[in-house]
């Protein structure tokens, strides 16, 4: 079950505020099927179709764990995403998008850091 958390979503110039889905994993977790198992879990069918008419932004595999710890510690987490692919139209990443969503991800990351009360 995906772990739902609020995050910044840096795409392109524009920061956006929004969900994303934190999944266990890059293939079936984000309704892949080309992997080294195409068979696909009948739950896992239609997710992301799902997922976006719940306004979620984004899938990401890495901070599910982060957000399970400070659930269990007690301590704030955050996330900031650069989105550098775009997948309703291709799975492919926009190579010319990727340092600028990398340097405005570090922007924000930084400036909400120092910002936070």
């Amino acid at each position: 079950m995906p772990v739902f958390k609020i995050h910044i979503c840096v795409n392109n110039s524009n920061s956006i505020l929004g969900i994303t889905a934190s999944v266990d994993t890059f293939c079936e977790g984000q309704e892949r099927t080309d992997s080294a198992n195409p068979n696909l879990m009948r739950s896992l069918h239609g997710i992301t179709e799902e997922y976006r008419r719940l306004n979620i932004l984004n899938y990401e595999m890495e901070c599910g764990t982060l957000f399970k710890m400070a659930g269990v510690y007690n301590f704030a987490a955050a996330a900031v995403c650069g989105v550098v692919a775009g997948r309703t139209v291709s799975e492919n990443i926009i190579l010319e998008q990727r340092d600028i969503a990398v340097k405005n991800a570090i922007a924000t990351a930084v400036h909400t850091a120092t910002t936070f009360e």
